[in-house]
Formats: C-alpha cells, structure tokens, sequence
C-alpha cells in the first residue's frame, strides 16, 4: 500500500481552503479559454460505437516523424485519432521537434481529418532545462533537502567542503547513456542565518564526485547558462536538483516558490498552455492534454516549501504535493472549460485521481507498464470506477497497449488482441491499431456499433462459492475477520462489515508518511484452482486531505504466499481498487492458481485501505473460478479470457441465438492471427473456445 498521502487535520484544512487560491500560487478561474474552436463531442472517438482503438500514440523519435508533410501524414493517417508530442518538452532532438514546423503539419492534419482526436501528450512531471528557460525561474525546480556550506566559496573553487554529503549522490545517466559530468544537478544560492533564500543570487552546477570521508564534493560551476559566484561563510545553500531520467523535476507543491512576478510552476505551465491552445496559437488544433507522470506521490527526501528539511511533499500534516497537483488539473479545467479533454496515468495508486476533474485515465501497458497480462484486476477496477463514478462533461479513458516485459513482447499479437478487447469490454480507448479494430478486411472502424449491455464478468455467475458474506453479519461473522493495529472490524448495521480506528488508542502512522491506513484479513482454506474475489466498499470520506472532493482512497489486495507462483509472479498480485464516498462500488480481485493443484489450507488474505476513515464493505463472495469477461454490441460480440487454461464460451447462453462469424484478416496486417481471423462461421456456438490469456471478437447476424 502506498501511504504517502498524509492526513490533513480538519482545522487545518479548513484554513487552507479560506485562502484564495491566486494566493497559493495558482492562476484562478478568472481567464477562461475560448474553447469555441473546439467539438470533441462531435468526433467518432467520443461517441457511442466501438472499437474506441487505432490511436497513434508517441513515435515523435520515428524517422518518418522528421521527414516532410506528405511522409509525416502517411506514417499517421487511417487512424481514429493522435496522442503525441508536439513540443520538445523533454525531448532534445530539435530537428525532429521542431515545433513550428509540427504546428503546421498539425493545423494542417487536422483541417484534413476532423473526425480524428488530437491529445498532446504531455510528461507534465520534468523538462528539459531549455524548454521555455526564461518562463521558468530557479525556485520552481524541485530539490532535495540540502546543506548550509560553513565556509567562503570562490567563482573558480570546484571542490566544496560541507557539514555532511550524505544528501547528495551522483544520478544515474538514462537509458544505456555513458555516464557523464553532467548527469547531476545542484543549485547554489544565498541564503542567511535566518533561512531566507536570495533567488536572485543563484547558480547551478553539475555534481561531478563526491567524497564522504572528507565531506566535500566536486562540482563543474556555471551549468544552464548561470556565472559561477562567490558565496560569503555561512551564506551559501547547496542542494540536489530532483531529476526525472535526465530531465529537472518541476515543484507542484502549493509551497512551490514564487517567481518575482508571483508566479509558481503551475503558473508557468498555464501560461503557456493558453498560449498554445488559444486562437490562433501554435496548438489550437489540439482537443486535450494526455499527461504522462503527473503523480501524486514524491521522493520522501524531496524538500518541496525549500526549508532545508526533507519533507517528501507533506508540510505539517497536509499533502502539500498531492493537494498542488490536483488544483494544478483543477485550475487547467477553471482555464479551459469542459470541452477540453484532460487525462493523466491512472495505473498505480500514486497516480492522480481527481474524479470530476480530469475526463479519465491512461493504463500505460493493460495493467501497467511492465505487466500486460498479471494483474489484470487492477485494470478492471481502476478504469470501471472512473466509469462509475466521473462526472466529468467529455469522459474519455484509454489502454497504452505498449509491452515493455520482454516475455510479453514475445507474444505480441495475442496480448494486444487481449487488450484491445479489455478496452472494448470496459468502454475505453486503446493505441496501436490492430486487424480486429477494424474489421480485418473490411476496414471499418466502429465495426462492433453501440453496446447492448454492459461488461459481465462471468465468474459471478459460478456456483463454486468458497465464502460468502452474509446479508446480516452476526458477532460470530466478525470474528472470522482479523484486524491490523489501530484498526477494528465490527458489524454494520446496514449490512456487511465495518472497518475504521480503534477509539481506545490513536491510529498506527506509517514510518514513512505518517499517515494512517486501515488492514484487516481473512483466513480459510483454498480448494484446487483459481480464486475470484469480489465485495461492494464505500468510504466515510474522500482521501485524507481532500475532504469535500470525489478523491477515492486505495484498498490493496494481498493472498499469503501466492507472490512465489512462478507461472505469474509478484505482479499477479499487484492489485488495488479504489473506494470513494459517494456510493458503494464493486472490486474484483483475480489470482490465477491460488489454491495450487491439491487446495491450501489457512490461506491468509489481506486488504489494506488507505487514511484513518471508515470503510464499510458487504455481498463479499469468493470463488473458485476463473475471471472471464464477455460484452455484446449491436454487431459483434467481445470474449476475453485472463485465466491459465482455455475457456469454452456459450455463445448462445450469453448472447442468444445469432450466426457468428469470425472477422477475416488482411492479408497485409502483421497485427492479426490468421488461424483466429479466419472469417469462418462459428459451428459450434455453444462451446466456443478462447485459449488463456486471449480474447477473440466476433461478428454477429
């Protein structure tokens, strides 16, 4: 579980939010774009059909991407829409980002396609140090907690003796880089007895060694342009710039420093998204922004209010970090209006979730970057409560279907078909076309056409149930459950379980965050087999330190033992839901094999939920079945199938009496199975079978 979203007391929070937020460094609400350019509604993507997949995500380094208009559009063109960069943000190929001549080849594209979605994608976490230099001014890069240096520094010292290096080491160079005198970065600038910084007085350097027996380091003076300076004893601070790859962190901390124009980081960034995005600027093609890494968590020796103490993002009990980063969405929707598609990562629990805010999430690889396959309830929970529970005008989520796990780029074809068809079943979005978007030969995307129904996961139909939750849960009931320190489990009066601190004794803190979560178990015995787990939860209350908002908390999933199964590994289990207080909302948790062939006995199953508040829980029922899902659209149908051994569908059963018929694949494609998409009538409906871990779509008359 990751607890780094500290609890926000209630007067403090309270306190927070009577301040105005132009106070905290945030442009307000008061300029809204004219977003009249845009229609996004009125693009296919964002209708009600399906396949929503074909998107051309990333490949600015692409050799094609470099060339002239005809050779950029026809590398892109036959798809449904464009998640890329436009500007050179954290990319230093100049040639190939060359922003004018990309704006033009967008505005271009675009008057040429409309039909198509525009995103820029957009890292949002880190840039490259020149990237718009003179908006940016040096407070607003984020650094670790650093030293007070006790003697003079010259302009041409190199080597600087400190009280202690221990908070400085040398950045690994990215990638399969060599290592350089420039993959470090330190800032040096005045500061008094009383800690209050001169920015104006500053420079950075590169760290080029460090020494802990003699407590000095080495530095190359003068980096990005500043002029290395003298330092008076006592009056110099040095500290770490935080860097993401080779690229310097920006501070989205409601305690960023302003600029001498009153600007933070967040204000930099707007400033130059309406730019961008206005009227006649170099963007305004664009219909959104695709943020890459604009997490929530940070570094716990990242020093985000600059006091010289390392803080991690929580300054006094409030998620200064996390609270930064959502008003920094908030005030890019207040800017844009609701007609402007915004996204982000969604797929580890330290992502953003500002449900109602954003228009969704990106799941970058089905499950998570380097898992396309494991943890598949984590994809299925995160995106079906979005689904649920976002109130956002223009909602629009999406997989990356990239597969960066070498072993699962060896089975390239059948795990994208796998989650091309998640994506159909869940009602979302997904890169890197594929034959079965649309239609093998035929070429029609939007093929499947409107939904009938919504996704059915059919493992809660089994029979073979393991445990289930009573309606009313007696004292007997509760005894079953076992409760973690500062956490007690007790019947709700309106069914199920209630979890929430112990009243005779303050909540356990996290060592590293201080803030409190809730963990509670159950134990019993496994017969042979997978297990299917799932439960309605409801939260007291949003996220500790968002109170008032649609903030959901984190609840995680673990089974003893389960993590040494070889056949699917630790990320089988690295699995979480979100639970949020508007309304109860159904989890799923899958484990292939966790009974093994002969059964096991005591198996312990854990749960953890994140922050102090109650969770209530009920209709919790395991069972010994594989997690298999099926959705039907008004001309096909979509099997999915996440277990270890094939799966007969009952075609029939599900979807009633239809001919269906296999798509037939192109002949050119080298994205589709030829055995699969064979164009073949189904003969027999009634046992149809889809191998482990492979879907199949269909057509249907």
């Amino acid at each position: 579980m990751n607890n780094r979203l500290m609890t926000l007391p209630g007067k403090l929070f309270a306190q927070l939010f009577l301040i105005p937020f132009s106070v905290l460094g945030f442009a307000t609400a008061g300029v809204t774009q004219d977003v009249s350019v845009r229609n996004p509604l009125a693009k296919p993507v964002l209708g009600e059909t399906f396949p929503k997949a074909g998107f051309i995500f990333r490949g600015e380094n692409r050799k094609a991407a470099g060339g002239d208009y005809e050779q950029w559009h026809d590398d892109i063109v036959g798809n449904v829409g464009i998640i890329r960069k436009f500007v050179r943000e954290e990319l230093d190929h100049p040639q190939r980002m060359d922003e004018a001549r990309l704006s033009d080849y967008l505005k271009r594209y675009a008057s040429e396609h409309p039909d198509e979605l525009f995103l820029l994608h957009f890292n949002g976490r880190a840039k490259l140090f020149d990237f718009h230099e003179d908006q940016f001014f040096a407070g607003h890069y984020l650094q670790y907690a650093g030293v007070q240096c006790q003697s003079n520094i010259v302009p041409r010292q190199t080597v600087i003796e400190l009280p202690s290096t221990k908070r400085f080491f040398l950045q690994k160079p990215f990638g399969s880089r060599e290592p350089s005198d420039e993959d470090s970065i330190v800032i040096l600038v005045e500061r008094d007895r009383h800690g209050v910084i001169d920015w104006e007085h500053h420079e950075f350097a590169y760290l080029t060694a460090i020494d802990e027996r003699k407590n000095t380091i080495t530095l190359k003076r003068g980096a990005h342009g500043t002029q290395p300076r003298g330092y008076e004893k006592n009056g110099c601070y040095i500290a770490q710039i935080q860097q993401y790859r080779d690229r310097m962190m920006i501070n989205f901390s409601l305690d960023c420093p302003q600029s001498p124009e009153g600007k933070t980081a967040a204000d930099v960034y707007l400033d130059l998204f309406q730019n961008w995005f206005s009227q006649g600027g170099s963007l305004e093609a664009i219909d959104g922004i695709a943020f890459d890494v604009v997490y929530w968590d940070l570094n716990q020796k990242a020093d985000t209010n600059v006091d010289g103490v390392a803080d991690g993002g929580i300054v006094d009990g409030e998620p200064r970090w996390a609270r930064g980063a959502y008003e920094f969405a908030k005030s890019i929707r207040e800017r844009f209006g609701d007609d402007f598609v915004i996204t982000a990562d969604g797929h580890h629990e330290e992502n953003q979730r500002a449900i109602g805010i954003l228009s969704g999430i990106e799941s970058e690889g089905l499950v998570q970057h380097n898992d396309g396959w494991r943890g598949i309830s984590r994809t299925v929970n995160t995106h079906r409560y979005w689904n649920t529970f976002n109130t956002a005008k223009i909602q629009f989520s999406y997989i990356a279907a990239k597969l960066v796990n070498p072993d699962d780029a060896k089975h390239g074809k059948r795990l994208r078909r796998f989650a091309h068809a998640m994506a159909a079943c869940l009602g979302i979005g997904c890169t890197i076309g594929i034959d079965e978007d649309v239609k093998g030969v035929e070429e029609e995307h939007y093929w499947l056409g409107k939904p009938i129904g919504p996704m059915r996961n059919l493992a809660e139909s089994s029979n073979d149930v393991v445990y289930q939750m009573p309606d009313r849960v007696t004292e007997a009931d509760v005894h079953a459950w076992t409760a973690g320190a500062g956490a007690v489990v007790s019947n709700h009066d309106r069914g199920g379980i209630k979890i929430g601190p112990r009243t005779d004794l303050s909540t356990q803190p996290d060592e590293t965050a201080g803030v409190s979560s809730l963990r509670f178990e159950l134990t019993l015995d496994l017969p042979p087999g997978d297990l299917f787990l799932a439960f309605d939860a409801k939260s007291s209350s949003a996220l500790a330190g968002f109170e008032g908002t649609e903030v959901p908390r984190a609840i995680s999933f673990d089974l003893d033992g389960h993590r040494r199964d070889p056949r699917v590994g630790k990320a089988a289990l690295d699995i979480f839901s979100l639970v949020g207080p508007r309304d109860y909302f159904k989890s799923e948790f899958y484990v292939r094999n966790a009974g093994g062939r002969d059964g096991k006995k005591n198996v312990t199953i854990r749960f953890e939920v994140e922050g102090g508040g109650e969770l209530f829980l009920k209709n919790l029922v395991i069972r010994n079945t594989p997690a298999v899902y099926v959705r039907e659209f008004e001309h096909g149908v979509v099997l999915v199938n996440p277990s270890l051994d094939t799966y007969l569908f009952d075609l029939e059963k599900q979807f009633g009496s239809h001919t269906f018929e296999r798509i037939q694949a192109s002949p050119s494609s080298d994205s589709s199975d030829a055995v699969l998409n064979n164009g073949a009538i189904v003969d027999d409906p009634r046992a149809f079978a889809v191998g482990p871990v492979s879907a199949q779509f269909l057509s249907k008359q």
